[in-house]
């Protein structure tokens, strides 16, 4: 399944139109949020995923994840197939890993390249 961030016209027309029906203002506040919130869905996404992230290369290892995800937050629940997705999508930038402290996570054996060997 592809992720579309693309806004969901039917959800707008639906917001649009309880937001003409809406008598009290919290409703139509509500109806507001709910119309920008689709119509700004990738904004949003990155907002959510990486605003907090002061490190380019966490931005782009936290806003890669809810790509992979579908938009939606990891770290509540990662779906499907979504940890393949990740990897394609860093395979696809060219990524061979990365490496944060004291762990390193290699995308494609392939780039690894064999630079001693100890015979046990």
């Amino acid at each position: 399944m592809k992720a579309s961030f693309e806004p969901n016209k039917k959800i707008i027309e639906a917001y649009t139109k309880k937001l003409k029906l809406a008598s009290d203002i919290g409703e139509a506040s509500e109806c507001k949020y709910f119309i920008e919130l689709e119509n700004n869905k990738f904004n949003h996404i990155i907002t959510e995923a990486i605003d907090h992230i002061a490190k380019p290369s966490k931005k782009l290892w936290e806003l890669t994840k809810w790509i992979a995800n579908n938009g939606k937050d990891p770290k509540i629940q990662f779906v499907g197939n979504a940890s393949q997705r990740w990897t394609n999508i860093f395979q696809k930038l060219r990524y061979a890993g990365f490496a944060f402290e004291n762990v390193a996570i290699f995308f494609s054996l392939n780039d690894l390249e064999k630079i001693d060997e100890i015979q046990l």
